[in-house]
């Protein structure tokens, strides 16, 4: 399937997953006592406000500012790759990446995964702004509303790409399952780009997730299956570098957080090797190649 490039024709969004799909997940997630991370980002409305407001990460910040302090650097990684970005969220920091590569090859291929429409849709408005921003610049783009784990590299085509994951998504779900599908997407001597929260101050973090807007976004998800019980009933725990969010027997959310020693062994451990890091003490992007 082509790329749309913008400007010309509206990007493609090539959606494979609906509610009823992600209902039935969210039924059997709830049966195992386990909920997905697809199921959190559902509600963009709760999701905007959370990370805008009251962002438990702090990562947006901390990632655009060490993404503008070394964009030279990056740009010289990213190359004239194709960009594939694993989830958008907000776009902030992917729009900014994307912007380092118009500046050093004025042409940018850009593939985006994301559980939510919406979040596409903004990103690639995003994207055409940045075509008014930058004279002259082209960015061809193709988005698929769909999970990372339902993904083939066919979809991602031949030319050599440059994967991208920011924002500690890398660290909603199992590593092992993670890093299996950057391995699976991404051939050999391709780059992976990490954004990161570090465990710096783990009862620090935690607090930040007890709030109110989060309780908020978690206990309507499930709050259908947990008849008699509210938001104030959802408990939250340190569990080694996970942040850990309870209801009952149910664990609705879980965030990996890192050491730069456990990201280099990560990515030793699934055939990546890294190159280099920058951070700020609270957040960091991680630079690795596929070996």
């Amino acid at each position: 399937m082509g790329l749309a490039r913008l400007g010309r024709e509206k990007c493609k969004i090539v959606s494979r997953i609906d509610s009823a799909y992600l209902d039935k997940r969210l039924f059997q997630e709830v049966r195992k006592g386990e909920l997905g991370s697809e199921q959190w980002y559902r509600q963009p409305e709760k999701w905007f406000a959370l990370t805008s407001y009251n962002n438990p990460y702090k990562t947006i910040h901390s990632e655009l500012v060490l993404l503008r302090e070394n964009s030279g650097k990056l740009a010289k990684s990213i190359g004239g790759n194709r960009l594939v970005f694993y989830g958008v969220g907000t776009g902030d920091t992917e729009s900014f990446i994307v912007e380092s590569a118009l500046k050093r090859n004025k042409a940018c291929e850009v593939i985006a995964i994301d559980v939510n429409k919406t979040y596409l849709e903004r990103f690639f408005s995003m994207l055409s702004n940045l075509l008014h921003e930058n004279p002259g610049a082209e960015i061809s783009c193709l988005g698929f509303h769909d999970l990372f784990e339902n993904m083939e590299q066919k979809d991602i085509g031949e030319r050599k790409a440059c994967h991208v994951c920011l924002g500690n998504t890398v660290g909603n779900f199992d590593q092992g399952e993670i890093f299996a599908v950057f391995k699976k997407l991404s051939r050999k001597g391709e780059r992976l780009i990490l954004g990161l929260h570090l465990a710096s101050d783990m009862q620090r973090i935690l607090k930040a997730y007890r709030t109110p807007l989060m309780n908020d976004l978690l206990f309507t998800t499930v709050k259908q299956y947990f008849p008699g019980k509210s938001q104030e009933d959802i408990e939250w725990r340190v569990n080694g570098l996970l942040v850990e969010g309870w209801l009952g027997q149910t664990r609705l959310l879980k965030s990996e957080k890192y050491t730069i020693k456990a990201v280099k062994n990560l990515g030793r451990e699934h055939g990546f090797n890294f190159l280099q890091e920058f951070n700020d003490g609270n957040a960091a992007i991680v630079l690795m190649e596929r070996v």
